[in-house]
């Protein structure tokens, strides 16, 4: 892909829609624009299967337009601005399918274009027959009158001829409401991928294409995983207990606001610390009387609510696939990654197969916000990250800090002895208290 175009990725999901633009430098992404529509009060724009809501489509396309013509103003000197699209998982399967090509009596003479123009034909007619969208279907392997053909430039005559292809899909009306607020707007969509699958492929690991690997997403209202074998996505489970499970949990136990606790979960409390746990964090009056919290209290309950909910989802891949989960990397994403330390809630083991992900994204003002397009986008521009790059990214981290193009700290890897209940806000809040 040439370096004179615009990308830009939009993501329509429950609460909010994040738009991000990038630009191909050197081989690496780079982000230049970044934006996000929040929906208004108790409403949301999708429904619990992921179909864009009618009440929402109109105001979202409007405000859409207005933004895609700003990044198409402001980028004027790129020849275009292409659109990719990150969609729902929640509908999504995957499949591997035997395809028959009919034949005559006469042997066909086939080769991997016949192949593929046949599978265009499959995808086409098994769209028009079912409710789902197939978002890929490739080939994984041909065989011609009973003989595989391990070679990729095959030419060879056979009378029969079967296909081994795997199908993933979504559920059509998913596809149809995404694509149709975007197209509204003026704009095509490049590519699609569902957000687990886009996670998946911002991960940077060495031979993450020939492992099991398992992506978690912690949204406000469920927990939702994949599996990915080989670098499929296989398997979807999800669980109806997310991040607001963990404050209500917290609220009720200490009887706060739900504000309160939000505070507390995602600015106040390093979940690491060894420190000052005793340490009075809160005190307040109301109904109950007066009360005072320690840092200890306030860790003991979330930890227990996550990691109960952690071992929910992971459950839901053991009995099926039978995942062993002491070997089997867990890559987690989303709002647990906003809680500082939150690693220590999911495992106090270092060497567990537990962790965050770690790939810096230059220009992100608000680096996990951008692991999906970041994912979406370079699977799509054919980047290949080299020794070299990787190199020039550590030296960039030993200059003076551009603010363009920063980076966030690790605090993961702090010194325990010394490390102190990290308060980002500056202050301990306190509740009101009531007359």
């Amino acid at each position: 892909m040439k370096n004179n175009k615009t990308l830009t990725t939009i993501e329509i999901k429950k609460n909010k829609v994040k738009i991000n633009a990038y630009r191909i430098l050197n081989k690496q992404i780079i982000s230049i624009f970044e934006h996000e529509i929040e929906a208004k009060p108790n409403t949301s724009f999708l429904s619990d299967n992921g179909v864009v809501k009618q009440s929402s489509a109109v105001e979202l396309k409007r405000e859409l337009a207005n933004i895609l013509k700003t990044i198409r103003k402001n980028e004027s000197g790129f020849d275009e601005n292409q659109i990719f699209m990150v969609v729902p998982s929640a509908t999504y399967s995957y499949a591997t399918k035997k395809i028959q090509i009919p034949t005559s009596e006469n042997p066909i003479l086939a080769n991997k274009e016949l192949i593929q123009d046949y599978l265009k034909k499959f995808t086409k007619k098994e769209q028009l027959e079912n409710s789902a969208y197939h978002l890929e279907v490739e080939m994984l392997q041909v065989k011609i009158d009973g003989v595989k053909q391990e070679d990729e430039n095959f030419l060879v005559g056979g009378k029969d001829i079967e296909i081994i292809a795997s199908v993933k899909s979504i559920y059509k009306k998913v596809y149809e409401s995404h694509k149709m607020v975007v197209e509204k707007t003026g704009e095509n969509i490049v590519k699609y991928l569902t957000n687990l699958e886009a996670l998946f492929n911002s991960i940077e690991r060495a031979g993450k294409e020939e492992n099991d690997i398992v992506v978690v997403d912690w949204k406000e209202d469920k927990v939702e995983a994949g599996l990915f074998k080989n670098g499929a996505f296989v398997e979807y489970a999800s669980i109806p207990h997310g991040m607001n499970y963990i404050i209500e949990k917290l609220s009720n136990e200490f009887n706060l606001s739900t504000e309160m606790s939000q505070n507390y979960l995602y600015n106040n409390i390093n979940f690491e610390s060894e420190n000052i746990l005793k340490s009075v964090f809160l005190k307040f009056s109301n109904s109950l009387g007066s009360k005072a919290l320690t840092g200890e209290q306030i860790q003991t309950i979330v930890k227990k609510a996550v990691k109960n909910s952690y071992k929910e989802i992971k459950e839901e891949f053991v009995t099926k696939n039978k995942i062993d989960f002491y070997v089997t990397p867990v890559f987690n994403f989303g709002l647990i990654q906003e809680i500082p330390n939150g690693l220590s809630l999911l495992t106090s083991n270092k060497s567990s197969s537990d962790y965050f992900n770690k790939t810096k994204i230059i220009g992100a003002l608000k680096n996990a916000e951008h692991f999906e397009s970041y994912g979406l986008i370079s699977k799509f521009v054919n980047r290949v990250i080299t020794a070299d790059i990787k190199n020039i990214q550590r030296n960039i981290q030993n200059k003076p800090v551009n603010y363009q193009f920063s980076f966030s700290d690790d605090v993961i890897g702090q010194n325990k002895a010394s490390s102190h209940l990290y308060l980002k806000n500056d202050g301990i809040l306190i509740d009101k208290v009531e007359a």
